[in-house]
């Protein structure tokens, strides 16, 4: 198993804080530091995170793999929490969906430097 995809997983989620500094920039006009840590906005991270996450498992194992439908159904629980189940909802169904896209290229973009397409 080579893993060196999995290192890209934190990444998808570094890009899609470092994105949500710069809407606070051009939202704001200025620069919002507190913006990298904040919780929600755009993109979700979290649905950044456990869409590399399992963006990396399906291309390492496939996606007919015991641990590719087992990090799909997490992802999905983590994504679902993140835009409906909380009380005070954190995300917008676009941020959660811009998260996913965010984590996914994240990805890709890592496999296609490394040779797996």
């Amino acid at each position: 198993m080579d893993s060196i995809l999995y290192l890209y997983v934190p990444v998808a989620w570094l890009v899609g804080q470092l994105i949500k500094l710069l809407i606070g920039v051009c939202k704001y006009r200025r620069f919002v530091p507190t913006s990298f840590f904040s919780l929600g906005g755009m993109p979700s991270s979290h649905s950044a995170l456990v869409s590399a996450l399992v963006t990396a498992v399906g291309i390492n194992e496939g996606i007919t793999s015991t641990v590719f439908v087992v990090t799909f159904v997490f992802s999905f629980i983590v994504i679902y929490d993140a835009w409906a189940h909380h009380r005070v909802r954190r995300h917008t169904l676009p941020q959660v969906l811009a998260g996913i896209v965010v984590g996914v290229i994240t990805l890709l973009t890592a496999a296609l430097l490394h040779g797996y397409f």
